[in-house]
């Protein structure tokens, strides 16, 4: 018999759960089977509920993930998951844009929660019930900066986006996945800060095609909520209190110049959230991409390295050409 060199066989194109499934994975699966497991591990345990929380979730994060995984034909799951790393410059780089997406999405909710009570529809009205939160446990800031992030993460982006994206149109794929995203929050007033939440993390995906950089910007915002709170409210807070925004009442005289001035004020956060944003991201892609830079002149000029084009890196989008 003879032997010889193994003919080359194309990657196998991975596969991800459509919307149906991901729908029932995320809600069945991931929410409601997960919140009855701490309900029974709490009962038969006895532990606090906070920290067994943290403990559920990421196990059920990582149950889905892995399950998701098994049941397709592609293998590695570095470039299943799109979490091949990304330049520490990068990544450095990353809570910085974070934080103007942290103000625009402040001053839109603001914008939004003010409108809403003009009709009536009060900031109180959206929530539903929920449990206090010490956001100065270590146990929620493990949860908030760490196990949410990479649970979430890997869940809503690493596998609904990216079964979204391969049936589906960016845009409509961010939109729909952010939308489940937001739901899954449990109540309107969160549900409303999450899909807003989402459709930066999902165009910051379909942009990078890396999971790190979703992940790195959620435990940004998680964090910077959390400095916010322990500076104004230092004790346990709920997800059903009426939301901090301004919001003007209609029913005294000068309202409307009040009104104006919480518009603008608004309108001011918004803008340097979104320059902010716009600014430093424009800077994370030069460091993301740094081998399409222009050389300085003077400098010397190293060879490029003969780097393997993975699939993973072939998904990746090349940046805009520099205009300048």
């Amino acid at each position: 018999m003879k032997s010889g060199p193994v003919p080359h066989q194309e990657a196998v194109e991975p596969q991800y759960p459509g919307l149906l499934a991901s729908i029932a994975m995320v809600f069945i699966g991931w929410h409601w089977l997960a919140g009855h497991g701490i309900e029974l591990l709490w009962a038969a345990t006895g532990m606090d509920e906070q920290i067994l929380w943290p403990l559920v979730h990421l196990g059920a994060s990582l149950f889905i993930a892995y399950a998701c995984y098994a049941m397709q034909p592609a293998k590695g799951m570095v470039r299943y998951f799109a979490i091949e790393p990304i330049p520490l410059r990068a990544a450095a780089r990353v809570p910085i844009f974070s934080v103007g997406v942290y103000l625009a999405g402040a001053g839109a909710l603001g914008f939004l929660y003010q409108s809403v009570a003009a009709i009536g529809l009060l900031p109180d009205d959206l929530s539903g019930p929920s449990e206090p939160v010490d956001a100065q446990r270590p146990s929620w800031l493990l949860l908030a900066l760490v196990i949410a992030p990479f649970g979430e993460e890997l869940v809503m982006r690493g596998l609904v986006l990216q079964g979204l994206l391969q049936r589906y149109g960016p845009m409509a794929s961010v939109v729909v996945s952010a939308a489940i995203f937001g739901v899954f929050h449990g109540n309107a007033q969160q549900a409303i800060g999450a899909t807003v939440s989402g459709i930066f993390l999902g165009l910051v995906f379909v942009r990078t095609r890396s999971l790190w950089v979703p992940m790195l910007m959620h435990s940004s915002h998680n964090a910077f909520v959390a400095m916010a709170h322990s500076l104004t409210k230092p004790e346990p807070i709920r997800s059903d209190e009426p939301s901090s925004f301004p919001v003007v009442p209609f029913t005294h005289e000068g309202w409307l110049g009040e009104l104006a001035l919480v518009y603008l004020i608004l309108l001011c956060i918004t803008a340097a959230g979104a320059w902010l944003l716009i600014s430093s991201y424009r800077a994370f892609e030069r460091e993301f991409h740094p081998a399409t830079q222009p050389a300085v002149a003077g400098s010397p000029v190293a060879p490029p390295r003969e780097a393997k084009l993975t699939e993973f890196k072939a998904r990746r989008p090349a940046p805009p050409p520099d205009s300048g």
